[in-house]
């Protein structure tokens, strides 16, 4: 029966979202149910970021509205185009607008890495070098030591086109040439990344934490729902 043990809302950025469905059921039992709303970006101008953070009260109003008992806001882009500290901005303001918690998923990702005990750390991304920086300096914001982060310069409307097997690839390629790092961070909602995050891990024998990982890992965690066996990774023991 959907949504039974508890529905999860996950407001998504771009004007598609394919992969984020699929990878969320894959993680969760039987009877959590998953409602995504879309912002409508189809490019990460700052104009169409500017437009899609004045539909936040929108969007929180309506994952309340269905009946939602925990809700994520997606878009680490959107959060790095204000610069340091926005991220706790735009938390408080979604939180204020909702009678059920919400988190977004760069928190997510944050306190996932913490509780791993990551503090050195390489980023594969989806994102352009110029946006890479502001994710390094971000990270570095936040107290990690940042190795390196490298991304594939997509498209938003493209990110799904990127295979799981280049995710793996090239994360570990990035692991080998910074083998001091104590875990590997792939943000990015709409990357797939769940068919290899456990061979990433196992190869190079350090967390892996992805986006949707995380934010799944946290709504479980507050829910106090287990993951199923075969979705435990080391984000889960």
């Amino acid at each position: 029966m959907y949504g039974w043990r508890a529905r999860v809302g996950f407001v998504s950025p771009p004007l598609m979202t394919e992969l984020v469905p699929y990878e969320f059921y894959q993680m969760v039992p039987e009877g959590v149910g998953l409602l995504v709303t879309c912002m409508g970006i189809d490019d990460l101008s700052p104009e169409q970021m500017d437009q899609a953070l004045k539909t936040v009260e929108r969007h929180i109003r309506e994952q309340n509205r269905r009946g939602t008992d925990y809700i994520v806001l997606g878009g680490t882009p959107l959060i790095l185009s204000r610069g340091v500290g926005f991220e706790g901005e735009l938390l408080a303001r979604a939180q204020s607008l909702s009678t059920v918690p919400v988190t977004t998923t760069t928190h997510t990702a944050l306190a996932a890495l913490r509780s791993l005990g990551i503090r050195r750390v390489v980023s594969l991304t989806t994102y352009h070098a110029w946006r890479n920086d502001l994710l390094s300096g971000f990270l570095s914001a936040q107290g990690f030591e940042v190795l390196a982060v490298e991304g594939f310069s997509s498209h938003i409307a493209d990110i799904h086109k990127i295979p799981p097997e280049t995710v793996f690839r090239e994360a570990k390629r990035l692991f080998v040439h910074h083998p001091e790092a104590q875990g590997i961070y792939i943000p990015c909602a709409q990357l797939h990344t769940w068919p290899v995050i456990r061979h990433l891990e196992r190869e190079c024998g350090v967390p892996v934490v992805s986006s949707t990982l995380s934010w799944v890992w946290s709504a479980l965690k507050h829910l106090k729902i287990h993951a199923p066996p075969h979705a435990r990774t080391m984000l889960w023991q």
